[in-house]
């Protein structure tokens, strides 16, 4: 079930992702299963996501300790490493925690391409490395990855020209634009005035120019 409910919301049916949540919810009410249950928690974690809602990392985190409970640490794992990307733009040390967890599950088991996924990922939400609280350093700055993100909302980028000009997930870059605003305290239309605001109280604007990051999106003319 969860499998179907991810591939619906890809192609960006989340009316019909709800539904078959919805159904399998009532068809399973009755069985009380604890693997089954696990499946469930996960689709509705995936939905909530999908839609940006608070019930995410409570969905996700519910579906690990059902995992866990029956011995299913590679099922466990994979859920720690949805719990990290929903705690990403709010809670950076915790989602640190998680994604180090789930590497670790997966290094224990020799899973090789989901270590290497949860690397990936890991490096893309500037999470840090596997037994790393997180990078703290940055506090309030820009992360080299915000940075660059920040200069393409500057342009006037969407997140879908974001996400094709740094090779990103569309997810992934939504945590980075919550970030970006929020550390700049402005809206998307506001960035480069905030951005270039910035710089100068962190004295990182020389003669040489700003730090080194993309220069146009797909289909800029700037």
């Amino acid at each position: 079930m969860p499998v179907a409910v991810e591939a619906l919301l890809a192609t960006g049916a989340r009316a019909e992702a709800g539904a078959v949540v919805e159904e399998a919810a009532g068809a399973l009410a009755e069985r009380g299963a604890p693997a089954v249950s696990a499946a469930l928690d996960l689709a509705r974690g995936l939905l909530a996501a999908a839609g940006g809602g608070p019930g995410a990392v409570e969905a996700f985190t519910l579906a690990r300790d059902r995992w866990q409970d029956i011995g299913r640490p590679y099922e466990a794992a994979r859920a720690d490493e949805r719990i990290a990307a929903a705690l990403a733009a709010v809670d950076r040390t915790r989602a640190a925690e998680r994604m180090a967890a789930a590497e670790r599950v997966y290094l224990g088991l020799g899973a090789t391409t989901d270590t290497a996924r949860c690397r990936k990922l890991r490096r893309d939400l500037d999470l840090g490395g596997i037994g790393s609280p997180g990078r703290r350093g940055y506090g309030k700055q820009l992360s080299p990855r915000e940075r660059q993100v920040a200069e393409l909302l500057a342009q006037g980028a969407a997140n879908q020209d974001i996400a094709q000009a740094l090779f990103l997930s569309p997810r992934t870059v939504e945590h980075h634009v919550a970030n970006v605003l929020h550390k700049l305290g402005t809206g998307r239309a506001g960035t480069a005035q905030a951005l270039a605001r910035a710089e100068a109280e962190a004295g990182e604007v020389s003669d040489d120019g700003p730090a080194p990051g993309p220069s146009s999106f797909p289909g800029s003319d700037r």
